[in-house]
């Protein structure tokens, strides 16, 4: 039996999405701190989860393996999650949706990516909650980003961002995001422009996350326009004493490539290898890449996660597009399957290349 009215709760936090409700309309309610846990993405008992409906359990397990690295089974609970499609919550449904979403990205599935982003970007215009439609344009965008598609990539971001509101705390990441696009059209320029803003604005909003990873894709970007410059050195007034490893695996990647450029095999290795070893299982995709970069053994883990079971969104919610080539442009699945192969000689060119499957 239920404790807490979630429904109640699901249909105040709708409405604060709509603009001509005063966001003060919540009532105080005992449960309300617990129910906000549960749409934060908080940790919870399972004598707390016992008060959720099995949807919301579903959903909040999902995340929360995802966020571990644990992606097939983020992926069955997503899955088991939307078993309920018909009585469930909307907000549920969208969000189960973006996370297969993320599941297929991330592990190059990208033509069932765009199915699953699609239906979340369809479930989020048909319940008007504008936050829902940033994160479904964002997610869209990283997958036609690391398909090779960076002007359809270009509009998805540059959406993502203008539809949420002034002041927004996610703006650093968008300009992170849409600067990734920017590199991969060669537009240097603005890119260094865009990830110039980010890193300013993530430092005064203290978003630590955010100022490694512009300071990741200014590495890759002076590997092209800098050699020889070390973001790390460069912008030391700015690092922040937390740091965020797959950043810094990511920069110290960028810097092997530098060396391999000069010939320093030796310091590329020593870079390399610091990169496999920083890293974590919460990013088990990328981690496969720096090991293998590194001439080491991948997680067996890895085949399972680039081997989910293929599922398509519920058929019976007609997907509209503003513009057909979201449709139309060629995606695959097993994209990222590479991973498990026996790699090519290691060269500058070799990461730069395979840097192309990755949203950075």
């Amino acid at each position: 039996m239920l404790l807490i009215n979630f429904e109640q709760f699901c249909q105040q936090e709708h409405w604060q999405h709509q603009p001509y409700l005063p966001l003060n309309t919540v009532q105080p309610n005992p449960d309300f701190a617990l129910w906000q846990r549960w749409l934060l993405r908080k940790t919870l008992s399972h004598d707390q989860l016992a008060q959720f409906p099995a949807a919301a359990v579903a959903l909040h397990q999902g995340w929360q393996q995802y966020h571990l690295g644990e992606y097939t089974n983020a992926f069955n609970a997503f899955s088991t999650c939307l078993l309920h499609t018909a009585t469930n919550w909307p907000a549920i449904n969208l969000d189960a949706a973006l996370g297969i979403c993320r599941l297929y990205t991330r592990t190059g599935h990208w033509l069932h990516a765009r199915h699953w982003g699609l239906y979340a970007l369809q479930l989020s215009r048909q319940h008007n909650r504008l936050f829902d439609i940033s994160r479904s344009f964002n997610v869209l965008g990283d997958v036609f980003c690391r398909a090779g598609h960076t002007q359809l990539a270009h509009v998805f971001l540059m959406t993502s961002a203008n539809v949420l509101p002034q002041g927004s705390v996610h703006k650093a990441r968008h300009y992170n995001s849409l600067a990734t696009t920017l590199l991969r059209q060669k537009a240097l320029l603005r890119a260094e422009a865009v990830l110039m803003n980010s890193l300013y604005l993530a430092k005064d909003t203290e978003d630590t996350d955010s100022i490694w990873h512009a300071l990741a894709r200014l590495q890759w970007l002076y590997l092209e326009i800098a050699p020889g410059v070390k973001v790390t050195a460069r912008f030391s007034a700015v690092l922040p004493a937390e740091q965020t490893p797959v950043a810094l695996s990511y920069i110290e990647l960028a810097l092997a490539a530098m060396a391999l450029n000069q010939h320093d095999e030796a310091s590329a290795s020593q870079l390399l290898l610091s990169a496999a070893k920083r890293t974590s299982a919460a990013f088990p995709v990328e981690s496969a890449w720096f090991a293998r970069c590194a001439g080491l053994n991948i997680s067996p883990a890895t085949t399972a996660f680039l081997n989910l079971p293929k599922q398509l969104p519920d058929t019976s919610l007609s997907t509209t597009v503003f513009d057909q080539s979201w449709l139309n442009a060629p995606l695959a699945n097993e994209q990222l399957n590479w991973l498990t192969q026996r790699p090519a000689p290691l060269s500058a060119q070799r990461l730069l290349h395979e840097r192309q499957y990755f949203f950075i």
